[in-house]
């Protein structure tokens, strides 16, 4: 094997798959096509918002802010039937809540 100083260095099988997943490694998780999720974010029982590039799955008790207003995540389903009730993909349930405490301490500059 050349390495990138352009020494050839004797290697085994599992060193070459171990270098082949490190290589790939950085553009498999660095990519923005790798992995895509269509979420459709409801509240209040309709469909507020539609994330069609979501880089990380929707999580129970996770925060999301939306048109000015803030919800908290209490259920996720994934939906494979084109005809249900909700949008198929990921349909995400959203409970209003208060504005958090974090975003009211901080300086109102910092958004200007």
């Amino acid at each position: 094997m050349v390495t990138d100083v352009g020494y050839i260095v004797p290697m085994g099988a599992a060193e070459a798959r171990a270098l082949l997943l490190a290589r790939n490694w950085h553009t498999a998780h660095v990519s923005t096509d790798y992995s895509r999720y269509l979420v459709d974010y409801y509240a209040n029982g309709e469909n507020i918002h539609q994330d069609e590039y979501a880089k990380i799955p929707p999580v129970i008790g996770h925060g999301f802010e939306f048109g000015g207003k803030w919800y908290r995540i209490v259920d996720v389903w994934t939906v494979h039937e084109k005809h249900a009730p909700v949008t198929h993909g990921t349909a995400v349930f959203l409970e209003e809540v208060e504005t958090p405490q974090v975003f009211l301490d901080v300086d109102s500059r910092y958004y200007g």
